[in-house]
């Protein structure tokens, strides 16, 4: 059981790892993002 609950945190860190990359870029790059979908 041990395992598996480290398994899932792992996971979960990784997800909020991934998440937080993501509003990164996009607070660094807010307006080019709006310019390219106001764009297309």
């Amino acid at each position: 059981m041990a395992t598996i609950g480290y398994v899932i945190v792992i996971l979960g860190a990784m997800s909020v790892s991934v998440n937080l990359m993501h509003l990164i870029d996009r607070l660094e790059r807010p307006r080019r993002s709006q310019r390219r979908r106001n764009a297309a």
